[in-house]
């Protein structure tokens, strides 16, 4: 028996079936001569729902995933895409026939045919080799498993297949451009394989980052490997870049869910990367420029033109390398770096050029480098990528930095056995530590002064970092809490300091205080094992204790204060201890010991605003609300007599309860109103027959502004539309449909059973004349029902198989027999059959009997 899977795939395979069948002789046919490509390094994408053709893209300077629309498909489900080098076209292969297709301009396809394809399998992955002789493509089963390695002969049309085994569900494949490897994604076991296209052996890589899907692979000219799919679960889209040794990516931007389902990249271009060194820099400062020119054409492009528009303060010092071969013009065009009549030979090529940035102000700097005079083939112009950025496209840049001070201080605390990594990237090149590193970094491992001077003629700033180090965890701790944490004003709260110290000796000396949140106060002091001396009087809105000594271990400081006449809240309050040696740091502020972070304590203030209050809000019809007065205090009285902090209100009106917390008793009233009505009529359950469609048509009633909806789909994919309220669905087997109407209160929801009747329909007769008169020439059955006839025998009286139908999409009425073999009619007499159907459910069925010809 099939999974609920292969149903769903079984039935996908069907429904496109039936749209090649209605299509014969004109699917994705068009009338138009498709136009090729230009070869500028796009890479194309296909929308799943839509089957629309787009380039994808991530916009410049916005870093999010973008796509420019070129055509829709006239052949359904396009799949299996890749871009061939010596026509400049796409081919790819349509699951509603298994034909080839060759698409240009506008996404007009012209119909190759069947080329050798297995119509019982699906070919959802594949591309084309950069010599442009072979799609490779992947075959895979009902269930979605692959089967086969297939690779077509774009010249001759032909295919041939290696059975492949261990890549589980290849979601897209893409051809690596130098080593002819094969990458792809299983979306079983959600790891990159790699496939060697001569012997169709794989090896798996390791596991991605949970969240992350890939649906589209592609190689571009640099020979980079880069996926298109989704990240976070599916809730955005993500492009990634894939390390082509270890299979694991690296995020490089997200954007809205578009639900690419196949992409192809064109290779065979002049792409421009640039990238500056360091990307922050100080004025009156050198740094390094570096471009990398890439011909994945094939050919030497002669007499193209290298250009940057330089920023301002910018200028040229030196050439360190240039792999180009030509020189660098500074003198035509002021401001700007020029190449002339350059070769760009196949491959990639580097130029590293020493830069001098001026005395210019603190800002980002953006500048484009480009290539000019390409052939028209190629685009006309290529503008340069920056590297460090996922915009395509996007504009070389490089950040001058510039301090108010020049002098700056930071101080650091670090366990003993860690290391602290000191940063002075920010600063620019011409990093000089006192400890004798030049590195534009500094790991620390115990304390001490660690000073750099970083600057030129212009801009010169000298940075102190001051690291203390000792035992850890931290040797002396503060915990600060509150008995009890949540209170009332005008009331008396306890202010816990427990005190920590583990640093293997008695601290003496010490002094501590907390400023107390405005309308708090201090009263006296409960517990006090740390000695020392207090100068507070009741009243006071703070407390200090001087002289204290904290012996190793713990214990606790305990002191009573006055909650005043205050506004109900989050108070927020922090103690700090100081006096300790310097090498543990100077002093120790405290911890609220019941949150994650290194924080201050909180104190919740309940109650009341005012003696009256009057809270208005909604309640839904046949619905149920609870009353929390809890916020309020805790001592309650409601107007029935219930002690409880909440009450189970039911219809509309008003509602009271007498708060005994606080400064005064006060009362709080909710004026309940009735909400905006949402009502959807029951729908009776629906009886259908296997393969059938029920129509749903909710009736709703909205007293509200808005309306929105959902549907639940029991068996996803049996619901013809998710964002519809009027719909239908095609369920395998009874199933309970769950609608649900909300408006900006109130929600209404039914549930809609479709009772399916799973058994078949076929009408096999037992007798025909074929003797061309018109009536009853063919031998037909007949059923209302879908399945798939995987093959029809008709049998002579010895047993000798005379006639056979195989793969045919069972409609109303499908003739099986003529009543002819090799040609020749048969003569009357009794004749046996046999017939095998695979319905819609996946499961298989044979029936036998007898025909009887009579003429």
């Amino acid at each position: 028996m099939l999974t609920q899977k292969q149903n769903r795939n079984f039935y996908s395979k069907l429904v496109l079936l039936i749209w090649g069948w209605l299509c014969v002789g004109s699917v994705g046919v068009s009338a138009q001569t498709p136009q090729p490509f230009l070869r500028t390094g796009q890479v194309f994408s296909i929308l799943q729902n839509t089957n629309e053709l787009q380039v994808f893209t991530v916009q410049a300077g916005y870093n999010s995933i973008s796509s420019i629309p070129v055509g829709t498909f006239s052949a359904w489900a396009m799949n299996a895409i890749g871009f061939r080098s010596t026509d400049n076209y796409l081919y790819g292969i349509s699951e509603a026939n298994n034909h080839l297709y060759r698409i240009g301009q506008g996404a007009i396809s012209q119909d190759l045919g069947i080329c050798g394809l297995n119509s019982n399998l699906f070919y959802k992955a594949g591309d084309i080799t950069p010599d442009g002789q072979y799609l490779y493509c992947i075959g895979s089963d009902v269930a979605g498993n692959d089967v086969n390695l297939t690779k077509i002969d774009l010249n001759s049309f032909s295919a041939q297949s290696m059975n492949l085994n261990g890549t589980g569900h290849l979601s897209d494949i893409a051809i690596q451009p130098s080593t002819q490897q094969i990458y792809g994604f299983d979306s079983q076991g959600l790891r990159m394989v790699k496939i060697n296209p001569t012997t169709a052996t794989s090896s798996a890589f390791p596991i991605v980052t949970p969240g992350n899907f890939f649906s589209g692979l592609y190689f571009d000219a640099f020979g980079d490997l880069y996926a298109i799919g989704t990240t976070l679960y599916g809730i955005v889209d993500g492009y990634f870049s894939i390390h082509q040794f270890t299979g694991l990516e690296t995020r490089l931007t997200t954007g809205p869910t578009t639900m690419v389902s196949d992409c192809a990249g064109c290779p065979y271009s002049i792409e421009l990367k640039s990238n500056t060194a360091p990307g922050i820099t100080l004025p009156c400062n050198d740094m390094e420029f570096q471009y990398h020119l890439a011909n994945g054409t094939g050919e030497t492009i002669t007499g193209a033109e290298f250009i940057h528009p330089l920023p301002p303060g910018v200028q040229l010092v030196s050439v360190l390398q240039n792999d180009f071969g030509a020189l660098v013009d500074t003198a035509s065009i002021p401001g700007s770096l020029r190449i002339v009549n350059l070769d760009i030979y196949p491959g990639v090529k580097k130029l590293t050029l020493k830069m001098h940035v001026g005395d210019v102000p603190k800002e980002r700097y953006n500048s484009q480098p480009l290539i000019k005079q390409l052939p028209q083939l190629y685009g006309g112009i290529c503008l340069s990528d920056y590297t460090k950025e996922p915009g395509f496209e996007d504009s070389t840049a490089f950040i001058v930095n510039r301090f108010d001070d020049d002098t700056l201080n930071y101080l650091w605390f670090i366990c003993h056995g860690e290391i602290l990594t000191l940063d002075a990237t920010e600063f620019g090149a011409g990093i000089h530590w006192n400890t004798g590193s030049f590195a534009p970094t500094l790991d620390v491992d115990h304390g001490g002064l660690y000073q750099f001077k970083a600057g030129t003629s212009c801009e010169e700033v000298f940075v102190n970092h001051d690291v203390t180090s000792g035992s850890c965890p931290y040797t002396v701790a503060v915990e600060h809490t509150f008995a009890p944490d949540t209170t009332f004003a005008c009331s008396e709260v306890v202010f816990r300091f427990v005190f920590r110290n583990d640093s293997g000796e008695p601290r003496f000396n010490l002094s501590f205080c907390d400023t107390f949140p405005t309308g708090f106060s201090y009263q006296n002091i409960i517990r006090n094992p740390f000695g020392g001396i207090s100068n507070n009087i009741p009243g006071d809105p703070y407390f200090c204790m001087e002289g204290m000594t904290l012996h190793e271990g713990r214990d606790t400081l305990e002191v009573l204060v006055k909650v005043d006449e205050i506004a109900p809240g989050n108070y927020k309050s922090r103690g700090l201890l100081f006096g300790l040696p310097l090498v543990m740091g100077p002093f120790r502020q405290s911890d609220n010991p019941y949150t994650f972070v290194f924080d201050s304590s909180v104190l919740v203030v309940k109650g009341a605003l005012a003696d009256t209050l009057i809270l208005d809000t909604l309640i839904c019809a046949n619905a149920q609300l609870i009353l929390d007065a809890s916020p309020y205090g805790k001592s309650f009285l409601w107007e029935n007599g219930s002690v409880d902090p909440t009450f189970m209100a039911d219809s509309a009106g008003f509602y009271s309860v007498t708060i005994f917390d606080g400064c005064e008793p006060a009362q709080i009233i909710w004026r309940l109103s009735p909400g905006p009505e949402m009502d959807i009529l029951p729908i009776d359950p629906i009886d259908i027959h296997q393969g059938q469609q029920a129509v749903f048509h909710p009736q709703i009633t909205n007293g509200g502004q808005y309306l929105n909806f959902s549907w639940n789909d029991p068996f996803p994919g049996s619901l013809n539309c998710q964002t519809c309220i009027a719909n239908s669905a095609r369920p395998l087997q009874t199933a309970i449909y769950i609608f649900k109407a909300w408006n900006e209160l109130c929600t209404d929801s039914i549930n809609i059973e479709v009772r399916v009747d799973p058994s078949r329909r076929l009408y096999f007769p037992n007798v025909f004349s074929p003797n061309d008169d018109g009536i009853h020439d063919e031998y037909v059955i007949q059923s209302p029902d879908y399945a798939f006839l995987k093959h029809f025998r008709v049998h002579d009286r010895w047993g000798s198989c005379i006639y056979q139908l195989k793969d045919q999409l069972l409609n109303d009425q499908l003739i099986l027999w003529d009543g002819r073999w090799n040609g020749k009619k048969c003569d009357p007499g009794v004749y046996t059959w046999d017939a095998l159907f695979e319905f819609i459910d996946g499961k298989t069925k044979g029936y036998q009997g007898n025909i009887t010809i009579v003429r």
